[in-house]
């Protein structure tokens, strides 16, 4: 299977993913907060554990991957809240401001600065493939 480092398509989903979690909390639709805990179903969970264990060694993966499960996290309170009949509670939790939303943007930001490294790297590699070296420099952590 070959490697895509690029991040747009698994951030979209993600997108796609907190748009319809908000759907099913306004339609007041059941949501299983076992299931929904999981971080390794989502696309973007996947993409972590199948498209990018070379990144594994950088710290922004790492803090990407902790910030991954943490989204997952509050959607799991989010779907218990609705299971104790909480459904204001829920819906503040989904909205602009709220627990999910909030942890959703931290999760970007993460998803963003492993993204400017993996470019970062990807610049050092083909800069070193130009001039005929052959090893790979890491860059500098922020």
């Amino acid at each position: 299977m070959p490697v895509s480092l690029d991040l747009r398509t698994p951030l979209r989903a993600h997108a796609e993913w907190i748009a319809r979690l908000r759907e099913r909390v306004y339609e007041d639709q059941p949501i299983d907060p076992e299931m929904i805990q999981r971080d390794d179903v989502c696309r973007l969970g996947r993409w972590l554990i199948e498209q990018a264990p070379a990144l594994r060694h950088l710290p922004e993966f790492e803090a990407a991957r902790v910030a991954h499960a943490a989204v997952h996290t509050e959607a799991a309170r989010l779907a218990r809240l609705m299971e104790a009949g909480h459904l204001h509670e829920a819906k503040a939790a989904i909205e602009n401001n709220g627990r999910v939303r909030r942890q959703s943007a931290a999760m970007v930001r993460t998803f963003t600065r492993l993204g400017r490294r993996i470019a970062l790297a990807q610049a050092a590699k083909t800069a070193d493939a130009g001039s005929g070296r052959t090893t790979t420099r890491t860059p500098p952590e922020d």
